[in-house]
């Protein structure tokens, strides 16, 4: 049996049974194995073992079993218990005494230490040193592999420099020796400690970490860095051209300590349409490479020749970056590598026209539904002439001095011919106010077309506000209707109406009256026709209108007549504006009813039928029938009847037709 094991190791377990008697065993008995923690803990069972086999008299077997001791036994002596025939299976008579055997166990945990540490006292940022270590191992075996350690410790501060893997486990009382090289981090600085860790990472378990650890002092100085900063940029406020070309010119100095580590950096020149550096719109429009050190307080100055791609146009910001891919250490001083063109940078194909409509005025009085006219002023305050001679300027009223919430769209007016810089045209329209508007309204003007580069926001000019006075209307209303009492479907019929205008002013240009039957017991109307009037009608006067009609077929019974006046756009579009509740009274129903009959009809019936009461299927047969007019009228024309085989006698999709006649008129 193993003499040594740590809490949860695997170990195998041998041992031998031999049948001293005279008499052979029986076939079963069980063998149990016991971890003997003495009088205090007791046994502890770790395995049992069946035996299958008897044993002849002198004869032996042994065993070979795999045990597992559990992990949270305790540290100490113990012994291997093993006992035979626990529970008497094996009649021995008097030999029972020497069925049991101990052998020793030791329980014990690897312990690791790191005994010993040596490194440099005194270095400097960026050298690379040797730190030598050694641990020994006071506990039991420890097995696999696991991780040294070495940090950097100042204050809270904590920088991992190495991480070294020790292989092949290390037995009780060895050790090990290792060394490790590194660098200085560039940015350290002052007093720090060197601390060795061995199984950093706790993957051995192991009986006291409080030893797994060793420092020491290492005073660091630091090496004098490099700061680079880009101290002024220069280039073109404008630049007109495609493809635009133009130089950039940047100066960078170390304003560091020292020239620093890293001879190579690259510095870059970038055009961002936005304030904004390092989002989705930066163009890289140039790059420097710097081969070679600047000393401390050194300055070198860039000049560089840009050529754009065809096209480019707008108003950018021009940044440079020093150190962009960061290949200097600057100790933590990058702030200042990126400097920026004070102003905007324009770029542009062309010189641009500026449009800006500089006034709007309106003249003549302010009513709704009446003329009134707009002037306007557009001049081109650009820095060269418009690059088209033909655009338009939109015309429309709102609500808001800003031209927002609008009210009315009168068009557009044509410009013809270019506008040079400083140049301005005056334009005027007659425009009509909406009906049934009032108070503050705002002409406004809006041009625009030819190239403005980014000025196309400022072509919008705005009128003083308009107090506009809402006009009077006219008022048209169905005065009275006039119809017959009777009539037949389908005649003529004489209708008559009267429209009065009974509001403050004349109804002018257009409209139309409507005419509909309703019938008195409800249902559906029925139109009869519209008619157009545009003779116009002063106020407090009237128009009678009478029209001959057709009724529509097939209509009975008594209606009313419903006219409406101005009932909608005719076929111009036009329509009279009557304000507010004068736009609602146009509507009136005759007073008396129209009774309206049915014509006099002819009435055909089948008034006997007579067929065969037996046929062959593909035979033929005789049917006669008897057809009578039952109507109030003879029957004009022909006709054709028509002959089906039913199997329901009821006439549908699923019945055959057997054959058509002819009427004879």
């Amino acid at each position: 049996a193993p003499a040594t094991l740590r809490p949860g190791d695997t170990a195998t377990l041998n041992y031998t049974l031999s049948n001293v008697g005279n008499a052979g065993t029986p076939t079963t008995w069980w063998d149990r194995i016991y971890v003997d923690r003495g009088a205090r803990h007791g046994l502890l069972e770790v395995a049992a073992v069946r035996n299958d086999v008897a044993l002849a008299p002198q004869d032996r077997v042994t065993h070979s079993i795999s045990v597992s001791l559990p992990n949270w036994l305790d540290e100490g002596d113990y012994h291997w218990l093993v006992r035979s025939d626990v529970a008497d299976a094996v009649h021995e008579r008097n030999g029972e005494h020497n069925n049991a055997t101990l052998a020793s166990l030791r329980v014990a945990r690897p312990d690791l230490r790191v005994a010993s540490l040596q490194a440099p006292r005194v270095t400097r940022s960026g050298d690379r040193i040797s730190v030598e270590w050694s641990v020994e191992n006071r506990g039991a075996i420890a097995t696999g592999n696991w991780v040294d350690s070495i940090q950097l410790v100042q204050g809270t501060t904590t920088r991992p420099l190495v991480r070294h893997v020790h292989q092949q486990g290390l037995a009780a009382a060895a050790s090990y020796t290792a060394v490790a090289d590194f660098a200085i981090p560039l940015e350290c600085s002052g007093d720090y400690q060197v601390v060795v860790t061995t199984d950093a990472e706790g993957g051995v378990d192991d009986r006291d970490r409080r030893d797994n650890r060793q420092t020491q002092m290492i005073s660091i100085a630091q090496l004098p860095w490099a700061d680079l900063a880009i101290t002024s940029v220069s280039a073109p406020q404008q630049v007109i051209g495609d493809p635009a070309r133009f130089t950039i010119g940047w100066t960078v100095a170390n304003e560091g300590t020292g020239p620093g580590v890293g001879d190579t950096w690259s510095e870059q020149a970038i055009l961002s349409s936005d304030e904004l550096l390092g989002n989705g719109d930066d163009r890289v429009v140039a790059e420097y490479r710097q081969h070679g050190f600047l000393a401390a307080g050194e300055a070198v100055s860039r000049s560089v020749e840009v050529a754009l791609p065809a096209g480019t146009s707008g108003r950018y910001r021009l940044f440079v970056v020093a150190d962009r891919h960061a290949e200097v250490f600057e100790n933590f001083s990058e702030g200042n590598n990126v400097g920026r063109l004070p102003q905007a940078l324009d770029l542009m194909p062309r010189p641009y026209a500026d449009l800006q409509v500089v006034s709007v005025a309106a003249h003549g009085t302010p009513e709704s539904g009446q003329p009134l006219r707009v002037e306007w002023e557009v001049a081109n305050r650009g820095i060269g002439p418009t690059d088209s001679a033909d655009w338009r300027d939109e015309i429309w009223l709102s609500r808001n001095a800003d031209g927002s919430d609008r009210v009315a769209s009168f068009g557009w007016a044509q410009h013809i011919g270019q506008l040079a810089v400083g140049e301005s045209y005056r334009r005027s329209v007659e425009l009509t106010l909406p009906d049934g508007i009032s108070g503050d309204h705002y002409l406004n003007v809006r041009s625009g077309g030819p190239f403005e580069f980014i000025f196309g926001d400022n072509n919008r000019g705005s009128s003083a506000a308009i107090p506009v006075t809402l006009s009077s209307s006219a008022d048209l209303v169905v005065d009275s209707i006039s119809l017959p009492q009777s009539a037949v479907e389908g005649e003529l019929i004489d209708l008559g109406w009267t429209v009065v205008n009974q509001g403050l002013v004349a109804a002018t240009g257009a409209w139309r009256d409507s005419l509909r039957l309703l019938p008195a017991g409800g249902g559906a109307p029925i139109e009869l026709g519209s008619f157009s009037y545009d003779r116009g009608l002063a106020a407090g006067q009237s128009y009678t209108r009478s029209e001959q009609l057709r009724l529509p077929a097939r209509i009975e019974g008594l209606h009313r007549l419903q006219v409406v006046s101005n009932a909608g756009p005719d076929a111009q579009g036009r329509r009279l504006y009557e304000h507010g509740s004068a736009g609602g009274n146009n509507t009136a129903l005759s007073s008396g009813l129209i009774d309206i009959s049915l014509k006099q009809r002819p009435d055909l019936r089948l008034t006997r039928v007579e067929v065969a009461e037996h046929v062959a299927a593909g035979g033929t047969t005789a049917i006669r029938y008897t057809t009578g007019n039952f109507g109030n009228a003879a029957t004009s024309g022909r006709w054709t009847d028509k002959l089906y085989l039913s199997l329901d006698a009821t006439l549908g999709s699923d019945d055959a037709l057997v054959g058509e006649i002819a009427s004879p008129g």
